[in-house]
């Protein structure tokens, strides 16, 4: 009976170690595709209208592919989920640390990709012919912080599995 229980645990952590395996190449899989077709696409249809000031802005701060970048980090966040067994000691913890960590990857990412979108803003605004008189480099670097700030209340959040409000009061 002792063998039994033994060989079913075995069991469980090398389907987990093959389920990883296979998680990981699916991620990697939607990485290449979202990098190599959509992104390209993307970039090709927006490339064609590159007479307007937002285009070229979005192009010049990369903000496809930051976007890019978050399709991995969604399918493995999803895909923890298959790696919680009751009979498994600790999978809960283990995958709850591993969506954790994703969680705190993603509101990176996101952050980067708002930092990106302010830097945009201020590209275009930049074309205007009064933005010389009135500048806003000050606001959108106060935006930034902001920005950085929340990012890192919220990463503080995740990880002490408390609610931000919590952390500011």
């Amino acid at each position: 009976a002792q063998w039994a229980d033994l060989s079913k645990v075995t069991a469980f952590v090398i389907a987990s170690a093959i389920g990883s395996v296979v998680l990981l190449a699916v991620s990697l899989l939607a990485d290449y595709l979202v990098r190599r077709y959509l992104v390209r696409f993307i970039k090709f249809a927006m490339a064609h209208q590159s007479h307007r000031h937002w285009i070229r802005a979005i192009q010049r701060q990369g903000l496809v592919d930051r976007v890019g970048r978050m399709a991995p980090i969604v399918i493995l966040y999803i895909g923890l989920g298959m790696f919680d067994h009751p009979r498994i000691p600790h999978s809960e913890e283990i995958v709850s640390y591993g969506r954790t960590t994703l969680s705190a990857y993603l509101g990176l990412q996101f952050t980067l990709l708002l930092n990106a979108v302010l830097r945009a803003f201020e590209d275009v605004y930049s074309t205007f012919p009064f933005a010389h008189r009135r500048p806003i480099r000050t606001y959108i670097q106060a935006s930034q912080l902001a920005v950085w700030v929340g990012a890192g209340v919220s990463a503080l959040a995740v990880c002490l599995d408390k609610s931000p409000m919590v952390l500011l009061t």
